[in-house]
């Protein structure tokens, strides 16, 4: 064997031994412990919440000083087809959501929001079938539904990370 691919060989098995490996260029954003405070009629929402934050390993504790709290979700649904006689009509599938993060440290309550995202998908609907229509609705609003909760949880741990300055605190 070549000189060039025994030194490439050995130096793959040191480096795995040792426990180097490529963890990319992103950031890890440090899982500061949340709280959910509940908002009756979000329970959907925050069920979404719950799940992504263990999916991306963010604690979740009832005396967390950072706590979320949802003010509103909402769907929408665009035409985007010009076609009044369109026999496959396309839709963009909108799904927004609101949101406080606070803050409680030395009996002072910090808020930080609104904070809004909004999460997008189109869809195509086929007026025949609409059973299967309002099915892949559905689950096309539950995908963005999860994917605005992740969402929700990244931004909340940036903040979390590095909340902006208040000016009344700097002294």
């Amino acid at each position: 064997m070549p000189l060039p691919i025994i030194a490439f060989i050995c130096l793959s098995i040191l480096l795995t031994g040792c426990g180097f490996h490529l963890k990319g260029t992103q950031n890890k954003i440090e899982a500061i412990p949340l709280r959910l405070d509940s908002n009756r009629g979000q329970q959907d929402f925050e069920k979404a919440i719950e799940e992504a934050a263990v999916d991306m390993m963010i604690p979740f504790k009832d005396n967390a000083q950072w706590a979320i709290r949802i003010n509103s979700t909402q769907r929408d649904k665009y035409r985007t087809t010009s076609s009044v006689t369109a026999e496959r009509d396309r839709f963009m599938l909108i799904y927004r959501a609101s949101f406080d993060l606070t803050h409680n440290h030395d009996g002072h309550l910090d808020t930080f929001g609104p904070v809004q995202i909004e999460q997008q998908a189109s869809f195509q609907s086929n007026e025949t079938k609409v059973v299967s229509k309002h099915n892949e609705e559905g689950q096309i609003y539950k995908e963005l539904e999860k994917a605005t909760a992740r969402l929700l949880l990244k931004r909340a741990a940036l903040i979390a990370n590095e909340p902006p300055t208040c000016e009344a605190h700097k002294h």
